[in-house]
């Protein structure tokens, strides 16, 4: 679709997209309004980092409609754990656990010691029972203060798994078929994707429901126009910092998410009333005012106030 930019803000979002662009990096956005869509770049296979958590969210939200999970529940219901006090279903979607930090460290500590964050996968050696172990220690803990946390979403992996009995990638796989998105899928090494030392995943990893999905630009484009029609469901209903689906402004009129893994980079913003909509992804990392998700606030910014004409 041909469009126009308003001229101030196209030469800050060209120069923007320039800088990340060089030394081979790859980028892709899109732009949605009403039943308009610009498309640019490639539609190549793009790792989405901790968007892969609005999908997580939705399918446990599916299975609570379904009566397949109470997200009311504390999360022993669905795991089977010592006597404790255990956060909700709902706490974990929401990071309103106490559990304060993206993951325990133990979990983490030699990828990071070796290899650092960027070029191999911290996650990498995750499994459910060292998942569960780090649950126990923490079974006398329960905050409702927010906190983001990864292993949050390692933990509705688990529930997932054991209410479906099968692997979390084989029932998440599922779903994003299940609402038309065929070029989206949890991360193994079958999945062929824009190359810059991506992170590999097992297929038993409860981490991918934090950060191991993959996805296309034109997938990413059909999520945003479901979502349109979706304004008056549960994943849009206010809560301060972050919803059961999503990050909120503070009048929880605009949606939001990013994600990082390696050196991917991606950004979804999604005002579902005013039908606006914009995803940009990444391979590199970017510095402040070169990255996808400062690129996703300008593109946002320029559709929103109509300095952009089709």
């Amino acid at each position: 679709m041909d469009y126009i930019i308003e001229s101030k803000i196209k030469n800050t979002i060209e120069k923007s997209i320039a800088r990340y662009v060089k030394n081979n990096s790859r980028l892709t956005y899109a732009i949605v309004k009403d039943d308009k869509t610009i498309i640019n770049g490639d539609n190549d296979i793009y790792d989405i980092g901790s968007i892969s958590k609005v999908f997580t969210s939705l399918l446990i939200l599916d299975m609570n409609d379904n009566n397949m999970i109470d997200i009311s529940e504390t999360i022993d219901k669905y795991i089977d754990l010592p006597k404790g006090d255990y956060p909700r279903v709902s706490d974990l979607l929401s990071h309103r656990t106490g559990y304060h930090h993206l993951t325990p460290i133990r979990i983490t500590f030699w990828p990071l010691l070796f290899y650092q964050y960027k070029n191999k996968n911290v996650y990498g050696d995750a499994d459910d029972k060292k998942v569960k172990k780090e649950i126990i220690k923490r079974r006398h803990h329960k905050s409702t203060r927010y906190g983001y946390s990864d292993f949050s979403y390692a933990i509705l992996a688990m529930i997932i798994k054991n209410v479906c009995n099968k692997p979390f990638n084989n029932v998440m796989n599922e779903y994003l078929n299940r609402i038309g998105l065929g070029n989206s899928c949890c991360i193994d090494e079958h999945v062929n994707r824009v190359s810059k030392k991506n992170w590999n995943w097992n297929n038993d990893n409860p981490y991918l429901a934090a950060g191991g999905i993959a996805s296309n630009i034109k997938d990413m484009v059909k999520f945003i126009r479901r979502e349109f029609d979706r304004a008056e469901k549960q994943e849009f209903a206010f809560q301060k910092n972050h919803n059961l689906t999503f990050f909120t402004t503070k009048k929880g009129t605009v949606f939001w998410h990013v994600g990082g893994v390696g050196f991917f980079r991606s950004a979804l913003i999604i005002n579902p009333k005013r039908k606006i909509g914009v995803i940009v992804m990444g391979n590199n990392i970017g510095k402040r005012g070169s990255n996808p998700y400062y690129i996703a606030k300008l593109l946002y910014t320029a559709i929103r106030r109509n300095k952009i004409k089709y």
